[in-house]
């Protein structure tokens, strides 16, 4: 039965322009390989899931926070990834060079309240946006205010680490 199916569509496709049977064909060759080509979808698979996934990440995002404020570069050299770099208003720094300007005293947090947390994973990485208020200062300037930022972490061997970070001061109002 389906055979017998398959080739009436068949004859009835040899009746078709040839322009349009060209561009059928065309749109198969792309779109079949593409689809199944296709990553799996690498989010949580319930939300059960998610939510752990989020509450982790803030929980991290708030220990980070907290290790910055009491300046304690053992947690924050295992929250940090070797390869994390920051990016904001001063400029780039490194996690060596972070970590060395919290030893020598030079600025940081006095506090920091973060809200607006979200989460998405993509397989072994994560991308957590949020904002924050603090009160903080560097070695030249008090950077206290409102920001928004985006921290990227990447599973490796089996625990989250922090490879990116970026920040911007809101203008007030």
């Amino acid at each position: 039965m389906f055979h017998v199916n398959l080739f009436r569509h068949i004859d009835k496709f040899k009746e078709v322009d040839p322009m349009q049977r060209s561009l059928a064909i065309t749109v198969l060759i792309v779109v079949v390989p593409l689809a199944l080509c296709q990553e799996p979808n690498t989010q949580p698979k319930s939300k059960a899931n998610a939510a752990s996934l989020q509450q982790m990440f803030v929980n991290l995002e708030n220990e980070w926070a907290k290790a910055d404020n009491g300046k304690d570069t053992k947690v924050l050299d295992r929250i940090l990834a070797d390869d994390w770099t920051y990016l904001g208003a001063t400029g780039v720094e490194t996690k060596a060079q972070h970590l060395s300007d919290l030893k020598s005293g030079g600025g940081g947090l006095e506090f920091e309240t973060l809200s607006d947390v979200k989460v998405r994973v993509f397989g072994d990485t994560a991308v957590v946006t949020g904002s924050a208020e603090q009160k903080s200062s560097n070695i030249a300037n008090n950077t206290s205010g409102h920001y928004v930022w985006t921290d990227v972490f990447v599973k490796r061997h089996g625990r989250w680490q922090a490879v990116n970070s970026q920040d911007t001061l809101v203008p007030q109002k």
